[in-house]
């Protein structure tokens, strides 16, 4: 998206305001203790030999803390809470796949965190052979992993491989030293491209990388200087992702605050920059902040308009269920979703105890269903028929009529087209997918929690 120095004031509220990034739908503010041990043990036992699944683990540790970082993680200041969490997470894995015994087929399996290579290489393998003994994890199953470059070595590598991981996440973040040491991140650009290289000598050769802008000490030539030295290590994606402030979610973020943070215009522009620079080099712009090759899967999936969302961004993934092991894990099912207790030592007592360690939650209705496929259907496609998905639900596309009035501003901006009731982003809307999305969400002015803002 191009954006003028001049930009309307009306832009830059629409980027500041406060929204879901709707990676599920209902999101994690209509999740309450309604779901709990019970009823995601009937949504996994009602799992059967024709539903794919895909699975998702999450190691909460890493060796320093990042001070943008809004996940749930902790620096565990040696091995041995890392070790036990290991034993629970089997167990809970062993749990688990009892209940959902006739699953069927595992497609795609994703370590998240925290840092997963933060795990020693035997401990990898150990949850990886859980994983395989439980679950019919299909033999050409894409198995990610994100990595922090600084944590990973030859040892870890080799047990990555061992248990077949065949794509790699790497958090680059920014080149910039001054930005990385205002962020605690210090990564030199040789310690990220030899990490790149050994990945490929091992055989790891699908490669994404992640970009943040929005950070201390950034602008708009700093991060096109990044994203140009990212390209030379040519990974086949890109995640960007806006920086997000939330310090009364995560109170290290209030660290930050001793410098300046970029005002929404230089998040605009910065957001934009890397744009130009990744689309100069032949990426396609995938939803509002992922990017890939022009021959990637999740290209071709995207132009065929099967591109989905779920808690990790855009994916390839068609899997009618997504099982969440580890503390905070989401699971989502066709029934609804399922969060994992997010305290450690909860989660172990809980685990240990013989019981899923799910502590919230929320049940997806039929009108959630609805609304859901419009949602994602904006967010993956950057259009919506809502005429079509009306029909396909049984519904009278007229009830959608005093959402479709929401619009109006991002319309006047020049963000999106309507005819009919076929609604699409422009260019120039792309990164307002978030904005348009929200005008359907009949939840966002009940929650007491708050969002990031929009860019």
């Amino acid at each position: 998206m191009h954006i003028e120095k001049n930009i309307k004031s009306e832009i830059v509220q629409l980027a500041e305001a406060r929204l879901p990034r709707y990676t599920s739908f209902p999101t994690a503010v209509q999740f309450s203790d309604a779901v709990g041990d019970n009823m995601c043990h009937e949504w996994l036992s009602a799992l059967g030999p024709s539903d794919s699944i895909s699975l998702y683990i999450h190691v909460p540790f890493c060796e320093s803390l990042c001070w943008y970082c809004g996940c749930h993680t902790t620096v565990p200041n040696g091995y041995d809470r890392v070790a036990i969490y290991v034993n629970t997470l089997i167990t809970e894995i062993e749990t688990k796949a009892a209940a959902a015994s006739n699953a069927g087929l595992v497609q795609h399996v994703h370590f998240g965190g925290g840092t997963p290579t933060f795990l020693k290489a035997v401990d990898f393998v150990r949850i990886m052979d859980a994983l395989r003994a439980g679950f019919h994890v299909a033999s050409d199953a894409e198995i990610a992993v994100e990595i922090d470059p600084r944590t990973i070595d030859e040892s870890r590598l080799k047990g990555l491989i061992k248990a077949g991981v065949n794509r790699a996440s790497i958090g680059v973040q920014d080149f910039n030293s001054e930005v990385q040491k205002l962020v605690n991140r210090i990564q030199p650009v040789a310690l990220v491209e030899n990490c790149v290289e050994d990945l490929r000598k091992k055989g790891i050769e699908k490669i994404s990388f992640d970009l943040i802008y929005g950070l201390p000490g950034q602008n708009e030539n700093s991060v096109r200087m990044t994203a140009r030295v990212a390209v030379r290590m040519k990974p086949d994606r890109f995640s960007v992702f806006g920086y997000a402030h939330v310090p009364w979610f995560k109170s290290h973020q209030k660290i930050l605050e001793n410098s300046p943070l970029p005002d929404t215009l230089d998040r605009l522009m910065q957001a934009a920059a890397i744009t130009e620079e990744l689309t100069a080099q032949g990426y396609v712009q995938i939803g509002f902040d992922h990017f890939a090759l022009a021959d990637d899967p999740m290209t071709v999936q995207a132009e065929k308009g099967n591109l989905q969302r779920n808690f990790q961004g855009y994916t390839t993934d068609q899997a009618t269920a997504l099982i969440g092991f580890g503390a905070s894990a989401i699971s989502n099912f066709p029934q609804g979703i399922a969060q994992n207790e997010t305290h450690l030592g909860r989660y172990h007592r809980l685990v240990n105890d013989g019981q899923l360690p799910t502590v919230r939650g929320v049940k997806i209705s039929d009108e959630d269903q609805f609304i859901g496929t419009i949602i994602t259907r904006i967010m993956c496609d950057m259009q919506v028929d809502l005429h079509e998905v009306a029909t396909h639900f049984m519904r009278d596309v007229t009830d959608l009529d005093e959402a479709c009035k929401k619009l109006d501003g991002l319309e006047k901006a020049g963000l999106l087209t309507r005819s009919g009731y076929l609604i699409k982003m422009t260019d120039r809307g792309r990164p307002f997918a978030r904005n348009a999305a929200a005008c359907f969400d009949p939840y966002l002015d009940t929650g007491a929690e708050k969002h990031s803002r929009g860019i």
